[in-house]
């Protein structure tokens, strides 16, 4: 947080177009959110924290992205080879930390063992390590 807006500041951003606000979410997140010169709120996190802030907020519009339960889906027709490579890096990059990251697999029964096989060969050529080496896939 505070890098970031250090970067942005030394980029030139005019002073007050990007303000950091550090501290406990739970008291500067309620502040923020239940002030009376909020008008908008935009929110990206978990459905825990989602659901605090709507019941903590008056009638203020809400934008929210919250986590959710990610499919991929594998028909019987599919490219196996291109779904299993699909679902591990939908699985495993960023480390799996993406909000958008795959949490579940829905495949039909025809194809669904050849499929994780092909999940498994992948999975296990993943390397763990550091982030600051380029051939690591999770750190």
């Amino acid at each position: 947080g505070l890098y970031l807006a250090k970067v942005f500041e030394q980029a030139g951003v005019p002073a007050g177009v990007l303000n950091t606000v550090t501290g406990r979410g739970s008291e500067i997140g309620d502040y923020i959110v239940t002030h009376p010169g909020i008008d908008f709120i935009n929110f990206t996190g978990s459905t825990e924290i989602g659901t605090r802030i709507s019941r903590i907020t008056t009638m203020v519009p809400l934008l929210m992205e919250l986590g959710g339960k990610d499919a991929a889906i594998v028909l019987k027709d599919a490219d196996l080879d291109l779904a299993a490579s699909n679902i591990v890096s939908g699985a495993y990059s960023y480390s799996g930390q993406r909000c958008t990251a795959v949490k579940r697999i829905l495949v039909v029964n025809e194809v669904a063992d050849k499929l994780v096989e092909k999940v498994k060969e992948r999975v296990e050529k993943l390397k763990i390590g550091n982030p600051l080496e380029e051939d690591v896939d999770i750190v």
